[in-house]
């Protein structure tokens, strides 16, 4: 036994003694269970995972045994109400002790995951609290939610007898332990609300324990722990995704020469992906393969296919593709995996027993006219010859949900006709939680920026349009991309809040529905999504409800249009205006679209608003008519020089 795992043997055993006596004296009854399960059983779980989730299970960067440890460039999150920062170098103490439930919600890459094991690390390298990671999606088994404890039993290393489930309870009730219950948003939509709701009920169970839960940022998630603090990730400055591309780099053959690339005028729009981790790593993955340094989203996840697909080590001469067992070349092969992708993204499911695959790929084959190969040869290939998926136990699951995302778009553009891609996008840009598409729509502009402008884009301004006649009004511009609700009634929302169940849902339902015509409930149903609920000054409440066109209006500010503008309460850089006194008592007088009156509203209650958000992106109307015109006019001239071209003769 190599003499570093002796001593993580040692440091666990001396956790595990140092937090017993917390719990024993009033375990009394349990004596048995404690020598076996305790000492002996939770030994064994956490050595284990010690190990295990140190490991990186990427097979980006197959055979070459990374560990997260060595990988990992200390993160930054930040506490979004209070922007107070931590950096999580060791274990957080200070933050665990004051904010014993947090929720860390960001987008695809930030490395919510990462940070959730490194908590787990730490938390037993420096002896200082016991540690229990939990993947939400194995609280699913056989199509049925299981509560916490019933998967702690399921999931614990083998036991020569029954767990005392009282015992369990028990223990969780009375002993200090950190739970760490990743991957939120992968659940599946049908398993949410009951997965969301076991989580709470243990929450209420383990009163003496802490809580991180992690969780791509969706509505719906955010309202079903509204009691948890909300913490985002820090993008990482530049020398920090240097030092990260540079790990990976064991060595030293490729990480200078891209951060030279990266650092030439051409190239320097990528400095803006190196801020996600996740991305980072995907450019080195593409870059080891091409040499070439892809600017756009999906040109990353396309190398990284290819990469795969070709399995070649850049860094070694001569390297040959090894043949696929399905036989199918690359394009097939992407053809199969795209449909594959597409169908998983419908149902929300990213991990699949082997049968389950092998129904699905059965379908996708009896149902292709020319590509044909055999189901078990093409799962093979899926994980181990393009190692897109990879195997937990008895589920294989895709390598990371961007990963399936990018697939998807790529059926969705290369396979379907006009017609179908019109109406899934439709359909997407109409559901209820939009802001799960943010990644896919991102993806999708870069893949095919003409689909986007002419079925998102130009439609959401032209709404726009219809509804703001003067493009130039500040207040008509905020007003209608962000409305609120403000109630001084907060007694109800006490009783929501302590039940565990959506707050937004029940809120909109109890407290707004009743008071609205049936016309403005279909109006706010249709067009806008509830994002925020927010504890105000006194007893008041407010909740925040945002058009669900933001989330793709933001993705255009992203992209650099010059008709979008970022509109905050306070000047804090040149590319964002601030707001003036008579904007804040302009927007006083409309805060309340819904026909919602807040007797002891006052200028206050408007700072209180601008202050949550600090983010408003808004629409300069001369500039964007002029981008719609100029638009317009170049896609006739494109119709029209195809139209004459096919008329040639051969």
């Amino acid at each position: 036994m190599a003499l570093l795992e002796i001593a993580g043997k040692v440091i666990i055993t001396e956790l595990i003694k140092s937090s017993l006596p917390k719990v024993l004296k009033q375990l009394s009854g349990y004596a048995d269970d404690i020598d076996h399960h305790y000492n002996d059983k939770l030994s064994k779980y956490l050595t284990t995972n010690y190990d295990k989730l140190n490991s990186s299970t990427s097979q980006l960067f197959r055979n070459q045994d990374f560990k997260i440890n060595e990988l990992y460039v200390p993160l930054t999150i930040t506490n979004s109400a209070t922007s107070k920062k931590t950096k999580i170098n060791k274990f957080p103490k200070s933050l665990i002790d004051t904010e014993p439930n947090i929720l860390i919600n960001d987008t695809a890459g930030m490395g919510k995951s990462t940070l959730l094991k490194m908590i787990f690390r730490y938390s037993i390298d420096e002896n200082q609290i016991i540690p229990f990671y939990i993947d939400m999606k194995s609280l699913i088994k056989d199509e049925k939610v299981t509560s916490v404890i019933d998967s702690f039993i399921n999931n614990f290393p083998s036991y020569t007898k029954i767990p005392n489930q009282d015992f369990l309870q028990k223990l969780f009730e009375l002993g200090n332990f950190i739970f760490l219950f990743d991957g939120a948003d992968e659940v599946a939509d049908s398993f949410k609300d009951e997965v969301y709701s076991e989580i709470n009920k243990f929450v209420d169970i383990a009163t003496e324990s802490k809580f991180i839960i992690a969780t791509r940022d969706e509505d719906k998630i955010l309202s079903s722990f509204n009691h948890f603090k909300s913490f985002r990730i820090n993008e990482l400055e530049k020398e920090e995704a240097y030092q990260l591309i540079r790990n990976y780099d064991v060595k030293n053959e490729i990480a200078e020469k891209l951060i030279s690339e990266i650092n030439k005028e051409e190239n320097l729009p990528v400095l803006e992906f190196l801020k996600n981790p996740l991305l980072g790593t995907l450019l080195y993955t593409a870059y080891s393969f091409s040499k070439k340094i892809p600017l756009k989203k999906n040109l990353f996840y396309k190398q990284v296919y290819e990469s795969l697909y070709e399995n070649h080590d850049a860094t070694k001469i001569g390297f040959l593709s090894r043949e696929k067992k399905s036989g199918l070349d690359i394009d097939d092969f992407e053809i199969i995996l795209s449909q594959f992708a597409f169908l998983g993204r419908l149902e929300e499911k990213l991990e699949y027993k082997h049968s389950e695959i092998m129904i699905i790929l059965d379908k996708i084959n009896d149902s292709h006219p020319t590509i044909n190969f055999k189901s078990r040869d093409f799962i093979h290939d899926m994980l181990s010859r393009v190692p897109i998926l990879r195997k937990d136990g008895q589920y294989l699951i895709w390598q990371h949900k961007s990963i399936q995302e990018y697939f998807f778009i790529r059926f969705i553009t290369k396979v379907m006709n006009e017609t179908q891609r019109v109406n899934i996008i439709s359909n997407m840009l109409k559901s209820k939680n939009i802001d799960k598409y943010k990644l896919i729509f991102d993806i999708l502009y870069d893949e095919d920026v003409e689909f986007f402008h002419d079925n998102i884009t130009l439609n959401i301004f032209e709404e726009y349009q219809n509804q703001v006649k003067d493009t130039d009004n500040l207040c008509d511009n905020i007003d209608y991309f962000y409305k609120y609700w403000i109630s001084d009634d907060f007694q109800h929302t006490v009783d929501i809040f302590d039940s565990g169940n959506s707050i937004h849902t029940h809120i909109v339902e109890e407290k707004i529905y009743p008071k609205l015509s049936k016309s403005q409930i279909q109006l706010m149903e249709d067009r806008y999504i509830v994002t925020h609920l927010f504890i105000m000054h006194d007893s008041a409440f407010m909740l925040e409800l945002s058009h669900k066109h933001t989330i793709l209006i933001s993705l255009l500010h992203n992209k650099g249009y010059e008709f979008l503008y970022k509109y905050t309460n306070t000047n804090t850089n040149t590319n964002t205006k601030h707001f003036n006194s008579d904007v804040i008592k302009k927007l006083l007088k409309q805060v309340n679209p819904l026909e919602n009156v807040l007797s002891k509203s006052n200028e206050k209650l408007i700072n209180d608003i601008l202050d949550i958000n600090n983010r408003y992106i808004l629409i300069d109307g001369i500039k964007l008519n002029k981008f719609i015109k100029d638009y317009k006019t170049k896609r006739i001239k494109k119709k029209s020089l195809i139209e004459d071209l096919g008329d040639y003769t051969f």
